[in-house]
């Protein structure tokens, strides 16, 4: 019996809406912001003026929280971490390096499934159209606007940076799996290889 088809590592309280037709705006190199990124991006701005020094510190400790965990290949915490600093100063590196540890996190779990359950028919996560809507979510939201703040921000050290390369290049071919997830017949299992693979080794050591 294939186990349930939600997963604990996936935190999007829009996981069950329709993604909003047609692109709306374009990210500094020219490639298109899905409308998921862009409305997070306008809520972003829009709540810029209420941001405070004492946010930034608090953002700064959270992230350090996270390094900690990530390095620590705890990577459930580390998501939780990073994507609670949000709220106090939200930045390029937070978004990305959310995004690599919840997907780090989801491939954590499912391994440690593989391992204590009887068979890999119970390891299965099912590749339904709930999961792969989820996950396009996700990407949006984490990656896609992880990589454009990293753009209006102009850090020219983190543009430049190995771990900026290597986000950049998860987010496109994690892209790629949700695609191929789509093609798949239904009751599919997710290859969790794959999404390992796109992944690569850590960022942080």
């Amino acid at each position: 019996m294939k186990a349930p088809t939600g997963w604990r590592t996936m935190r999007l309280a829009a996981l069950v809406g329709v993604l909003v037709s047609a692109l709306t705006t374009a990210h500094a190199d020219g490639t298109a912001t899905s409308p998921d990124a862009a409305r997070v991006l306008a809520d972003l701005q829009a709540a810029r003026s209420k941001q405070t020094a004492e946010g930034r510190n608090a953002a700064k400790r959270l992230n350090a929280l996270g390094d900690s965990a990530y390095r620590r290949q705890d990577y459930e915490v580390a998501y939780k971490a990073y994507s609670n600093s949000y709220p106090n100063f939200p930045t390029s590196y937070a978004y990305l390096m959310s995004a690599d540890a919840q997907w780090r996190s989801l491939v954590q779990f499912q391994r440690k499934r593989a391992v204590q359950e009887s068979s890999a028919t119970a390891a299965c996560l099912e590749a339904s159209g709930r999961f792969i809507h989820g996950m396009k979510m996700d990407l949006a939201q984490h990656y896609e606007v992880g990589l454009a703040l990293a753009s209006e921000e102009r850090d020219k050290q983190l543009l430049k940076s190995p771990m900026f390369s290597r986000a950049r290049e998860s987010f496109t071919c994690l892209q790629t799996v949700a695609k191929e997830l789509e093609a798949l017949p239904a009751n599919s299992c997710v290859d969790i290889g794959r999404v390992q693979q796109c992944l690569g080794e850590p960022l942080l050591k």
